[in-house]
C-alpha cells in the first residue's frame, strides 16, 4: 500500500485571548500539487477548517495542520493583509473550490 500523500496544508492563526476572554481565527489552505492558496476568514474555532475539508471529502490522512497563536496587535497585522487578499467565509467552501485550487498550478510570470 503506497504511503498516503498530503494535498492540503492548513494554516490557522489564533489571536490570544482579550480582555472578555474572546478569541479569533482564520486559516489558509495551501494546495501542495499547485501552491495556491484559499484563504478563510472568521473561523469559529481553531479546529473548524479541519471539519470543513472533512466535510468537502478530503481524509485525515491528505491534510497537514498548523496551528499559530499570536499576540493580539501581530494577529491584527496579519488579519488585515489576510481580509483584503479577498477571503472566503468558511460555510462558503466547497468541494469543487478544492479541486478547482488542485488543479491549476501558479503560472511563473
Amino acid at each position: 500500500m503506497p504511503a498516503p500523500t498530503i494535498r492540503f496544508v492548513l494554516e490557522t492563526h489564533t489571536r490570544s485571548r482579550d480582555i472578555n476572554g474572546t478569541r479569533y481565527h482564520f486559516g489558509i489552505i495551501t494546495s501542495t500539487r499547485s501552491g495556491r492558496t484559499i484563504r478563510v476568514g472568521n473561523l469559529g474555532g481553531n479546529s473548524n477548517l479541519q471539519h470543513d475539508l472533512r466535510n468537502c471529502g478530503i481524509d485525515w490522512h491528505e491534510m497537514h495542520c498548523n496551528q499559530s497563536d499570536h499576540p493580539i496587535r501581530r494577529w491584527n497585522e496579519l488579519f488585515r493583509c489576510h481580509d483584503k487578499a479577498g477571503a472566503i467565509y468558511e460555510h462558503e467552501l466547497t468541494k469543487e473550490m478544492l479541486l478547482e485550487l488542485e488543479r491549476n498550478p501558479k503560472c511563473a510570470s
